[in-house]
């Protein structure tokens, strides 16, 4: 039996070009456990919207397996033939395809909840979660394998890049309850500013997949993301992340408020303090001076009318006044916050 192995592997490439490119693989797959099991037909490897995906056709002669061990074996195969091309970055997940030369052929996979679409040539792809179906592919040109392939990898990244999207939204809209600071707030805020720009640019990927000019890649991705449920879950990952932008801007504001309200009772309390030090530093003057000075000096200054003062109404009112003064400042800050 003949299979169609796809695995987009983790992490993001810099190259996000939007057409697949493919990349050199290693003449074999260096392992012994899978050439004493399966016959490799065809390995490559494809790069597109930052993404890398692994295919792999194979020939599996061993067909007693149950329906989960065969599963369990196929996804063995592609991680050992994976880590063949990049040890460092493992493969997210393994779709399957079961290639067969026309319909005569049992299902493997149950065929429920999948959608098929004719891409040509007498060729037809039943496409699901987890296993498919791809009749005709023997007898298709190499030139049609790269473009159904392209198709798959297409819908492949597409659907890598929304997960990755949805996460982070997530992770950062998680983190919101658990930041007390007007920085963490604020750089939450910034990292979801982050993703609903790339969201944008991925819907602008979208719209260069869904609207393409080569008819074939086109038909396969569609009808792929069509049976992922793509579209609602795009359309819902859409209202998440605009969701998680207001709540996030509500919390950077309270957060900045908070910070603000702080620094000002700081900044006031230092006022009171360095004002009523003032009063007392003229009190000390006062004494210092006026004992100083000479008999028979004309007029009572400043300094003069608080050394012939009670000191205690002085300290007491000047009290008042800053403390007046203090109750004034923050309730108009209280008042100018509120209507903003």
């Amino acid at each position: 039996m003949r299979y169609l192995l796809i695995a987009p592997y983790s992490g993001v490439q810099v190259n996000r070009r939007p057409h697949v490119e493919w990349l050199d693989m290693p003449p074999r797959t260096s392992s012994v456990w899978v050439e004493e099991h399966v016959t490799v037909v065809f390995r490559e490897v494809a790069v597109v919207h930052g993404y890398r995906v692994l295919f792999l056709v194979v020939d599996v002669a061993d067909t007693r397996r149950d329906l989960d061990h065969l599963e369990m074996f196929l996804d063995e195969v592609a991680r050992v033939a994976g880590e063949a091309h990049s040890s460092e970055a493992p493969l997210r997940w393994v779709a399957r395809l079961q290639l067969s030369m026309d319909h005569s052929e049992s299902d493997v996979w149950p065929a429920a909840d999948r959608l098929q679409v004719s891409i040509g040539d007498g060729a037809s792809l039943a496409i699901g979660w987890g296993g498919g179906r791809l009749d005709g592919w023997d007898a298709l040109a190499p030139s049609i394998h790269i473009e159904i392939l392209a198709g798959l990898a297409e819908a492949q990244a597409l659907w890598c890049e929304l997960a990755d999207l949805m996460e982070t939204a997530r992770g950062d809209f998680d983190d919101l309850y658990t930041s007390t600071s007007a920085a963490g707030a604020h750089k939450r805020l910034e990292s979801l500013v982050r993703v609903s720009a790339e969201f944008q640019r991925h819907t602008l990927s979208w719209g260069q997949v869904s609207n393409g000019t080569r008819i074939r890649p086109r038909a396969v991705a569609r009808a792929t993301l069509a049976a992922w449920d793509y579209p609602a879950t795009r359309a819902q990952a859409e209202s998440d992340i605009s969701a998680a932008m207001a709540h996030a801007q509500v919390v950077d504001q309270l957060a900045v408020s908070r910070y603000q309200k702080a620094v000002e009772g700081v900044l006031l309390a230092l006022t009171f303090v360095s004002a009523l030090g003032l009063v007392i530093g003229l009190v000390d003057l006062s004494f210092t001076v006026v004992g100083q000075g000479s008999a028979g000096s004309q007029g009572r200054g400043l300094l003069e009318v608080i050394r012939f003062s009670d000191i205690d109404g002085v300290l007491i009112g000047s009290g008042v006044v800053l403390a007046v003064s203090l109750v004034s400042l923050l309730g108009a800050g209280a008042l100018s916050r509120r209507f903003k």
